[in-house]
């Protein structure tokens, strides 16, 4: 949700989008394929050729579905960002309170970028970007942005009552997902030490804390 740096992407204001139709099987079949590739290989490593064979369909099913390996690309990394998108929407609404729902949520965000295959999928995107830039902005889209909007909207629509004063719910989300995402960012994709669960705790409750000192109302705190 690689993928661009969110200490960097999430400074943007996004704006939602119609999710697009589900793929077809046959896409579905090109698509795992194409995404083991991808993930062993990086995107400069696959050649279309190779995801027909891997996918056993012909070169003409496979140009149906996607006219060049960068639209294949394409559609690999939109598939896995809108599952952690998808999901992260599940934690927010499932959440009790605030507090808890930027503990799920931050504890999403972390397993999504320190696993394995989410790093291999973030090396191979820095990768595919350096040939079509462009890139970046649709994954930030799809991921990041449509996260910042749709915990902006929880922010908006349930702060006051727990005793927050958020005049930009917008920019709070952005605030919240910078403090939480930076270190598992770099972490993920810098060969750094991987951080332990008591580090990935402390991380995310000193965001928490964070976020309700700078946001919680005046007359709450006294």
């Amino acid at each position: 949700m690689p993928l661009p740096n969110p200490a960097l992407a999430l400074h943007n204001t996004p704006t939602s989008a119609a999710p697009p139709p589900p793929p077809s099987r046959k896409a579905l079949q090109i698509l795992d394929a194409a995404t083991e590739l991808f993930l062993g290989e990086g995107f400069d490593g696959v050649s279309m050729d190779r995801v027909t064979q891997a996918a056993g369909v012909s070169k003409a099913t496979l140009y149906v579905h996607f006219r060049t390996k960068q639209e294949l690309f394409t559609g690999v990394i939109l598939r896995e960002v809108e599952a952690v998108r998808r999901l992260t929407t599940i934690r927010l609404t499932d959440a009790t309170d605030i507090a808890s729902a930027l503990r799920a949520i931050a504890h999403h965000l972390a397993a999504f970028f320190v696993s394995e295959r989410m790093v291999k999928l973030k090396r191979a995107a820095i990768g595919a970007i350096a040939h079509f830039p462009e890139l970046a902005a649709v994954i930030f889209r799809a991921g990041p942005g449509e996260t910042i909007i749709t915990l902006a909207q929880h922010l908006a629509e349930h702060g006051a009552a727990q005793g927050l004063t958020i005049p930009d719910p917008n920019l709070a989300a952005r605030q919240f997902l910078n403090l939480v995402c930076g270190d598992f960012e770099f972490g993920g994709v810098l060969p750094a030490p991987p951080l332990s669960e008591a580090d990935v705790n402390h991380v995310i409750e000193e965001a928490i804390a964070m976020f309700f000192a700078r946001y919680r109302s005046t007359e709450v705190a006294r």
